[in-house]
């Protein structure tokens, strides 16, 4: 929800009451996270801290070996959750419940990252609480707590269009010159069935269309699968609006005069995914080119920030950008190639180095193989510009 919780479709989701969490809200889910993983990271510092070594190495295991895993005491967690969020002690134990691993279905190590070891301690999973990635989380709370994933679509949609209209405003080239329906727009062609477009937006000559897509990040095998299926759903479906658009092209320029785009005859259209993932970002689906709100902004704002030299006094002196076009031609002229290989995906893309490490034979008997790797060395940027601070 990072980004666009300040949206009221969005805030009226954090503060429903949830009837599986006995009333407590997503909100206070994410005030608990807050503070029960900050409990975790301070155990772990304290742990990697400390020298763990037996003085004596045949000193029996249970003597040392339970120093690796360290315990959080639940009543003290439900104490912390009442002192540093005003969760009430009833509500904190549920949320600390809800944060425990059992194996229930719908439950992730990741999302809930206490292992219970007794009946009032649990034991963290450091992984989880150290480097989580909470937009991810945010999605698996909610499926576990019982919340349509789908409501989450309209408030993507409107931050999309927010955002493309903030990163229109602050580009030195497009502001005044592009323009970003502000509403999901349906276009309703002479003859032909409605077609409700998420997102529009206007460069020159050029009409983006955009189909957002909020998806639930995939980390397995059959998550991928079902994601590349919703992306390619996506891209039919933004085909077929882009085509009910050049069908009727009069209809549509002057259905969209009433938003003061005047577009030409010679008007074209470029279709866009803008998926809230990073799955499949910067690989096209059927033509299509697949995108975040990252790198759509940075597209409108004309630039991107590579490099940064900072002196002794913090101060920024030297920055290297890479700049995208220097006019509104050249934006419309380079927006195909930027959209079908994003610079911020493609150095990755071509910094992909094989690697083989072989297995070698130990006896007669054994067989001999190769394990291929692949390294990523992102690729250096060339026709970048130096801006000085």
């Amino acid at each position: 929800m990072r980004g666009y919780a300040n949206d009221p479709y969005y805030s009226e989701l954090l503060e429903e009451p949830l009837p599986s969490l006995g009333g407590l809200t997503l909100s206070a889910i994410l005030n608990g996270w807050v503070v029960i993983s900050r409990a975790a990271v301070v155990l772990m510092e304290t742990l990697a801290a400390k020298e763990i070594i037996p003085a004596d190495p045949d000193s029996p295991a249970h003597t040392w070996l339970p120093e690796y895993t360290p315990v959080l005491q639940v009543d003290a967690l439900v104490q912390a959750l009442h002192a540093a969020a005003g969760i009430k002690p009833a509500e904190g134990k549920r949320l600390v419940e809800f944060f425990t691993f059992r194996g229930n279905t719908g439950q992730e190590i990741w999302a809930s990252p206490f292992i219970p070891v007794g009946v009032t301690t649990v034991a963290p999973v450091f992984a989880a609480v150290a480097s989580p990635n909470l937009r991810r989380l945010v999605d698996v709370w909610m499926r576990q707590v019982g919340i349509d994933l789908g409501r989450r679509g309209p408030a993507f949609e409107a931050h999309v269009r927010e955002s493309v209209q903030q990163s229109i405003d602050v580009s030195k080239v497009l502001a005044g010159h592009a323009i970003c329906i502000k509403d999901d727009y349906t276009f309703k062609p002479p003859g032909g069935r409605d077609e409700q477009i998420d997102l529009v937006f206007v460069i020159g000559s050029t009409v983006f269309l955009g189909e957002a897509k909020c998806i639930l990040e995939p980390t397995e095998a059959k998550g991928v699968a079902m994601h590349r299926k919703t992306v390619l759903g996506a891209a039919e479906q933004v085909l077929r609006k882009s085509q009910a658009i050049n069908d009727n092209r009069d209809a549509f320029a002057e259905s969209v005069k009433r938003f003061d785009i005047h577009l030409p005859q010679n008007f074209s259209v470029l279709p866009l995914i803008v998926v809230s993932t990073s799955t499949h970002v910067g690989v096209p689906a059927n033509g299509v080119p697949v995108i975040d709100i990252y790198i759509l902004g940075k597209f409108l704002e004309g630039e991107l920030d590579d490099v940064a030299v900072t002196g002794n006094d913090f101060e920024i002196h030297k920055t290297i950008k890479q700049i995208f076009y220097t006019d509104l031609a050249d934006a419309q002229l380079r927006a195909p190639g930027y959209f079908a290989s994003p610079p911020q995906v493609k150095r990755l893309v071509d910094g992909i180095v094989k690697r083989i490490v072989p297995l070698h034979a130990i006896n007669e008997q054994d067989w001999t193989g190769v394990v291929i790797a692949l390294d990523c060395i992102p690729s250096q940027v060339s026709g970048v510009a130096e801006a000085h601070g």
